[in-house]
């Protein structure tokens, strides 16, 4: 079954892309947490024990956290209910 299902000419459902949708967040934003919460402890550990390449990792795991924020952004144009410039959706950015 497709993302998108029609139900008549005019009409198309787009129920089962907003639960496509949702679980793209929820698993975007348990990472964002997971990176950010990462990121922290990791910046925290490597001040405490003087190691800066336990800081450099802290932060190439915020960037992270930024990717995902980006992610959630650009998510949400992709899932982006269909238009008139758009007629099938806005399924690639």
């Amino acid at each position: 079954m497709s993302p998108v299902a029609k139900n008549s000419a005019s009409e198309v459902s787009t129920e089962p892309l907003h639960k496509v949708q949702k679980e793209a967040a929820r698993v975007t934003l348990l990472g964002l947490a997971l990176d950010l919460f990462l990121g922290a402890m990791k910046i925290i550990g490597g001040m405490l024990f003087a190691s800066f390449a336990l800081v450099a990792d802290g932060v190439h795991s915020l960037s992270d956290a930024a990717t995902d924020m980006f992610v959630l952004a650009i998510a949400r144009t992709a899932y982006a209910p269909a238009d008139t410039g758009h007629p099938y959706g806005h399924g690639r950015f």
